[in-house]
């Protein structure tokens, strides 16, 4: 089931939008199938329901978020949460990782491997979207305000200009009455 979720990799090449097709999206939707499998297969079931279960949530949330910006301009501009998706998919992997830490203190009868393949995972996917948060939202809005800023002084520059002009024509104008 999780292979399905790689063919919006195929979508986005098809409707060549490869600037969506990042490492993080390549590394996720390749390596998440595997461990999943890996998981079930080493121990199905029990404590190993988790983290599948939650990023189900996720991507419920997630592919939501994708089917109403697809309807258009229309209910895009009421799709301001974008970057609240990209902070629930952060809390997945800290609930995981979490998760996983309580099976290793409580010294439960897990699988070392699934312990250290599921909080590594939840370490990588978590710096991997953490990475990809920043660059997206904290440095745009950074460029944003850079902006704003320099258009700020612009404008006040243009209008010290302006002042000055004037200024100067009333001083022109004054030495000319003086002398004429």
């Amino acid at each position: 089931m999780k292979f399905i979720e790689f063919a919006d990799t195929i979508f986005f090449v098809l409707r060549k939008k490869n600037k969506h097709i990042s490492t993080l999206h390549v590394v996720h939707h390749a390596v998440v199938p595997i461990a999943v499998w890996c998981g079930f297969r080493v121990e199905p079931g029990n404590y190993n329901y988790f983290f599948p279960l939650i990023n189900t949530i996720v991507h419920t949330v997630m592919y939501t978020y994708y089917g109403l910006a697809a309807l258009g301009p229309s209910v895009q501009k009421y799709l301001w949460w974008k970057k609240y998706l990209t902070t629930f998919q952060m809390i997945q992997f800290v609930m995981v990782f979490f998760y996983v830490m309580t099976l290793m203190i409580t010294n439960c009868k897990v699988s070392k491997f699934i312990i250290y393949l599921n909080t590594f995972l939840a370490g990588l996917f978590l710096l991997m979207f953490y990475d990809y948060f920043q660059n997206t939202y904290l440095k745009n809005r950074a460029i944003q305000k850079q902006k704003d800023l320099d258009a700020k002084l612009l404008r006040e520059n243009e209008g010290k200009k302006a002042n000055l002009g004037v200024s100067l024509e009333n001083k022109q104008k004054s030495v000319e009455k003086k002398i004429g």
